[in-house]
């Protein structure tokens, strides 16, 4: 998801990056005192309990952790059944509307899909269960009040989780199944997310409005929150729905279609000030490849590299010392589908990639490239097979 570019990532689990958004912060703060502030639900509930302030508010951080734990669990569960049918996953983020598994490819089945949806939900359900069950023998297992608050706090926020994600609203995950289900009946992807997207973008229509309502009522804070949720699942929908008609116009066509041939390339023993006067200027291209004498791919460099160096040092050093390794990151073969090369430019890889044959660069593909190559095939109404 391009929206989720500034992310970092701050741990790993089973393989998955675990990242976190910058947006994440203003969430964290808004749900530590929703527990712990005025009128907090914390606060409400151990009202005839002797609990001092700073309790309160550590108290308010573990439950919002215990959250937080909570959605990276579902979402690990979506990403795993996702690699266990083999869609490429490549993270999980904590952002300001809650986590997202990002994944770089679309399901292969409606099965699949089902799958990956359904297990969301249920893991929440398994989750509330387990935090019902600490809650309600607390008393007996001789657990303080405060620590079984907790638990009471963490299976009601995961019921809530599990019922909204199963409104049938695309991109929830109830959304995702009613697609899988129109999907199977069907046959037809683009039809079903149609659909889908249609019922997505009337709940978040929905949200919307009854957000504003409940402003007006007095409920400003959950208000505003409300309208900010309906938007933000309102323009996702239709950015799926964008997605699946990219990839079905882009079905069958391959790299070397629509790549930029010929690339200029730079030799590494190249100065700063040279690459920038006699390249990065008079060819104003985004990157290019750097080979060795015999035109075997070595790295790439960026036309703004030399801007991370001292422009006294451009005479000194060379382009070795700012390119970048030729990893598979970066480069991509001239017969992988254009499908394929959606998902890695629409990634955090980068916009570019340098497509190689026999170790050699013979293009490059941007993603500005591959949508200009798609809205001319959508004009020319071209179902080039």
């Amino acid at each position: 998801m391009r929206f989720l570019g500034n992310n970092r990532t701050v741990f790993r689990v089973f393989g998955f990056p675990i990242k976190i958004h910058p947006t994440w912060l203003l969430l964290l703060g808004l749900i530590v005192y929703s527990l712990a502030g005025k009128q907090g639900l914390f606060r409400v509930w151990l009202e005839d309990e002797q609990v001092g302030e700073i309790a309160l508010w550590f108290l308010g951080l573990v439950g919002a952790t215990g959250l937080f734990a909570s959605l990276i669990a579902h979402e690990l569960c979506h990403s795993l059944v996702a690699r266990r049918t083999g869609l490429p996953v490549r993270g999980i983020t904590l952002f300001v509307f809650g986590g997202v598994s990002e994944l770089g490819d679309m399901p292969a089945t409606p099965a699949s899909e089902f799958l990956m949806a359904v297990v969301g939900p249920l893991s929440s359900l398994v989750i509330a269960g387990c935090c019902g069950v600490v809650r309600a023998f607390g008393t007996s297992l001789g657990l303080p009040d405060i620590t079984t608050v907790l638990f009471r706090y963490l299976a009601y926020v995961n019921v809530v989780l599990a019922l909204f994600n199963s409104v049938p609203a695309f991109p929830l995950d109830g959304g995702r199944i009613l697609r899988s289900i129109l999907w199977g009946i069907s046959g037809d992807l683009r039809a079903a997310t149609t659909v889908a997207v249609w019922v997505g973008s009337g709940f978040g229509i929905t949200m919307i409005v009854g957000g504003v309502i409940m402003a007006i009522l007095g409920g400003i804070i959950p208000g505003i929150w409300f309208v900010f949720i309906g938007f933000f699942l309102s323009q996702a929908a239709r950015g799926s729905l964008r997605q699946v008609i990219m990839r079905d116009e882009l079905m069958g066509e391959w790299v070397d279609y629509f790549m930029k041939r010929h690339p200029v390339t730079v030799r590494p023993d190249t100065s700063l000030r040279g690459f920038v006067d006699d390249y990065v200027l008079p060819y104003h291209v985004a990157i290019f490849p750097v080979v060795d004498e015999e035109g075997r791919l070595m790295g790439i460099v960026r036309s703004r590299d030399p801007a991370q160096v001292e422009r006294a040092d451009w005479d000194i050093l060379t382009v070795r010392d700012v390119m970048s390794d030729a990893s598979e990151e970066i480069t991509i073969a001239p017969h992988t589908t254009a499908v394929e090369a959606f998902a890695r430019l629409a990634g955090e890889q980068g916009s570019h990639l340098v497509v190689v044959q026999d170790n050699r660069p013979v293009g490059i593909v941007s993603l500005r490239d591959l949508f200009e190559f798609l809205a001319l095939k959508i004009d020319l109404g071209s179902r080039r097979r």
